[in-house]
């Protein structure tokens, strides 16, 4: 985010406790069977994943929410300064709390400084 270092989502948002992790062979680790939210993250891909009970959309605002951290315009969890978010690489006008979360969207999201987007691939599969 900004000119700091670039980070992901962490592993276990939206997972209820206790996260209890299962290394895989490539070394990542995925939540063992707990309980979760429709919007969760499973490893340290970023990756935001929606399993939800019943279909609808979600937004990165809901996310934040469930992870417990603050998401405005002018904040991203502890860091503060002038958001900027990208939606694949075009600039998102408004709250970034209002994006929708869209099957293999790429979000990025600069506080301060923005930098050159960052395009991303998705692990093959549904």
């Amino acid at each position: 985010m900004g000119s700091g270092p670039r980070r992901r989502l962490p592993v276990g948002i939206g997972v209820v406790p206790p996260l209890r992790l299962t290394e895989t062979a490539d070394g990542r680790s995925w939540p063992t069977a707990p309980p979760f939210y429709g919007l969760h993250t499973q490893d340290t891909s970023g990756v935001i994943h929606v399993e939800s009970p019943a279909p609808r959309s979600y937004t990165l605002g809901e996310l934040f929410d469930i992870w417990g951290e603050p998401l405005g315009e002018t904040q991203v969890g502890p860091d503060r300064g002038r958001v900027t978010a990208l939606v694949d690489g075009t600039p998102f006008g408004g709250d970034p709390r209002d994006i929708r979360l869209d099957r293999h969207t790429v979000l990025q999201l600069d506080v301060g400084a923005v930098v050159p987007f960052q395009p991303s691939s998705f692990p093959a599969g549904p």
